[in-house]
């Protein structure tokens, strides 16, 4: 689900219109970045992958660079698609005791375990794509369906 509303959020928007930032905010181009982000930290922890080239520039505490030099949409778009089948799957094939495990580090979520670690990066992404949404809006376009 989320992959199909990351896609429909980014639908006819242009590299040049994600560049545009609501007063000071993250442009909508950093928030497709940091959901790439986090689609390759969820990938890590679920051992998919090893390595998060956007973790540079989108990573935890990583802010909104007007100088910087982000990929494109297209290219964000592969990057996050390339790794959806692959999360989908090892989710599935977690035992109760993988997801009964503590997680690595501290979350702000009541759960400490990574049960709670994955809940929260749904959260997370739910968040980000709401964010996304009020963009659309903003750049005249509309209100993605599903």
């Amino acid at each position: 689900m989320q992959t199909n509303l990351f896609s429909k959020n980014l639908d006819g928007i242009s590299d040049a219109e994600a560049d545009k930032r609501i007063n000071n905010a993250n442009s909508l181009a950093w928030i497709a970045g940091h959901m790439v982000d986090i689609q390759y930290n969820l990938a890590m922890l679920l051992g998919v992958t090893g390595k998060n080239p956007y973790a540079e520039q989108f990573g935890f505490g990583k802010p909104f660079d007007a100088s910087a030099n982000y990929p494109s949409l297209s290219q964000m778009q592969k990057d996050f698609d390339s790794l959806t089948s692959k999360i989908s799957e090892a989710l599935s094939n977690l035992s109760e005791d993988q997801l009964d495990a503590k997680a690595p580090f501290t979350i702000p979520f009541p759960e400490q375990t990574m049960r709670g670690l994955y809940a929260f990066q749904m959260h997370h992404f739910g968040y980000e794509l709401g964010q996304m949404g009020l963009y659309r809006k903003f750049l005249g376009k509309s209100a993605f369906s599903y």
